[in-house]
């Protein structure tokens, strides 16, 4: 029998993955994170607040000895316990893990005090008494202050475990307080400050420094808690960066540039190098660009002298010398001024999301994308935004909104009146799996005129359609939507679409010899063009850019 309660092709789901293929394997974990991605993005969007927590199953689950390290080969059956070196009794509650953590941080335990204390000691100079912060064992460095890290140790563990005292302790004594200036009796005696006779000169990470140039501009955002924002949104986000969205597949290249750990490996300490892209940001960034503006816009309107000085003191904490007043005033004075740019005329394309009534087949509401990412116009900062979801344009696809009060739209006001013809191609591609599973119900694409209502409407999943209209009459003013919704199912739904509107000339026009004109959505898209910065802006954004802003001195 292959079938029934106790027949042998009837596998419990618990024991799949003993005989699953390579094939199986990678259909389960594609969606797993289709699963998870849901549940992040529901969560995201409005789910009912909730922390993630541990709990015991109700029967522990046995553990074997993975050997040589692979856990489809199971050896012997082992009780969970702690290191053995240190205790071989086993855990006797639950799975054991409120008495590992317990046995971790005891303070019997004279391993996990020192290493925390190195960390803070590291974050502080630089350089932890260990400089082997992840490997406190015979293959690692010995502590240049074994006497200090022992005291610290004990201090902190007789103070409640308070990493707020310790720190306090620290910030406090001597050590700490020192200046960073070099001397060369104690460089020749001691070139790599082990032994600590200066304070450790260190450049800011840059979460730290991104966050120093928004406090300084009087931008920066203290709330606390509240969703992710993504660094290279534009207009950027004054948030601080503890928030900013890491990508543990594709971490940000601009944090890669500044030494970012990579999420997806164990990172000790960050590597400290000077590359051509850190300076490249600070000379290029819109976002140190952004923050010059600010600084620039709160300066008094007073004489150079005084505006320079105000200047000096908030970004740098100290007043110019008479050096850099002479320089300011030579530089102001000698400054081309502010180029004036070719800035193209405004076209009739407008993109943003809408409130569609597919019933009546009418929009209203119109919302133009008030931000960008990359070559995408969106609603905000990241995506999904607050309004609108994933709703995004790009020169030839995009995504349409969660739902019909926020359906994306290319919007194109006629500055002609006549006849024109439409040409494009509607596509809503498809994997293999997403049709096999449905991740996606399709999309649905409108051609609608403020004037004429419906002229074309397509249902279509996983396919392309023709969206060509051989004939619309309009009039000067007139708007077409070119709208695309999820019809109430937002997975999956990217899509294509970059129509083509020609002008249809008449007769009399085509013998005067005039020339049809023409409107592509993919050649006449547009991202916001940045200004350029006025003399006051660029002085401030060079002091954005000194070491002695970017480094703890």
């Amino acid at each position: 029998m292959l079938r029934g309660v106790d027949a042998p092709t009837n596998i419990p789901v618990e024991d799949f993955w003993w005989i699953q293929n390579e094939g199986d394997s990678n259909v389960m974990k594609a969606l797993k994170w289709q699963f998870n991605a849901v549940m992040t993005d529901w969560s995201y969007r409005g789910g009912p607040r909730h922390a993630m927590t541990v709990v015991d199953a109700a029967e522990r689950q046995p553990s074997h000895v993975f050997v040589r390290g692979n856990q489809h080969d199971k050896g012997a059956q082992v009780e969970p316990h702690f290191v053995s070196v240190i205790s071989s009794k086993p855990f006797e509650s639950g799975s054991g893990r409120l008495e590992l953590a317990r046995a971790i941080a005891s303070a019997d335990n004279p391993l996990t005090a020192r290493v925390m204390v190195n960390r803070v000691w590291q974050h502080l100079f630089g350089e932890g008494l260990v400089r082997t912060p992840s490997d406190f064992g015979t293959r690692g460095e010995p502590p240049s202050h074994p006497e200090l890290l022992d005291y610290l140790a004990s201090s902190f563990v007789d103070d409640g475990w308070s990493v707020k005292n310790l720190i306090r302790r620290v910030m406090l004594s001597h050590v700490y307080r020192q200046r960073s200036a070099d001397s060369p009796d104690g460089a020749s005696v001691d070139a790599a400050n082990r032994l600590l006779w200066r304070q450790n000169r260190r450049r800011m990470e840059f979460e730290a420094l991104r966050d120093s140039m928004l406090a300084v501009a009087g931008r920066l955002d203290r709330s606390v808690g509240g969703p992710p924002f993504a660094l290279e949104a534009q207009p950027s986000s004054p948030r601080r960066s503890i928030y900013a969205y890491i990508s543990r597949e594709e971490p940000s290249a601009l944090m890669r540039s500044f030494d970012f750990s990579n999420p997806e490996q164990h990172t000790a300490q960050r590597s400290l190098t000077t590359v051509p892209q850190q300076a490249l940001f600070l000379l290029n960034s819109p976002f140190v660009g952004e923050q010059a503006r600010a600084i620039a816009a709160s300066l008094k309107e007073t004489g150079t002298a005084e505006r320079n000085t105000e200047l000096y003191r908030r970004l740098l904490g100290r007043d110019p010398t008479a050096i850099e007043q002479r320089a300011v005033a030579r530089f102001l004075r000698n400054h081309p001024g502010v180029p004036e740019i070719e800035t193209p005329p405004e076209g009739p394309w407008r993109y943003g999301t809408l409130a569609l009534d597919s019933v009546e087949g009418q929009v209203s509401g119109f919302r133009e994308f008030g931000h960008w990412q990359g070559e995408r116009l969106q609603h905000g900062v990241i995506l999904p935004s607050r309004h609108g979801g994933r709703a995004s344009l790009a020169a030839r696809s995009g995504a349409p909104g969660d739902d019909l009060t926020a359906a994306v739209t290319r919007r194109w006001v006629s500055p002609i009146g006549g006849r024109v013809s439409i040409q494009g191609t509607l596509n809503h591609p498809m994997s293999d799996q997403a049709r096999r599973f449905g991740y996606s119900n399709g999309i649905r694409g409108w051609v609608i005129s403020g004037r004429q209502g419906v002229i074309a409407r397509w249902t279509i999943a996983g396919m392309q359609v023709g969206t060509d209209i051989e004939r619309l009459t309009v009039e000067p003013g007139e708007t077409i939507d070119f709208v695309a919704d999820s019809r109430g199912d937002y997975e999956s739904d990217d899509f294509t679409w970059a129509p083509v509107i020609e002008e249809m000339l008449t007769l009399e026009q085509k013998q005067a010899g005039e020339k049809a004109r023409r409107w592509s959505a993919a050649d006449d898209f547009r991202l916001p063009q940045e200004k350029p910065l006025s003399p006051w802006e660029q002085y401030a954004q060079v002091l954005l850019m000194t070491n002695e802003f970017a480094f703890v001195d």
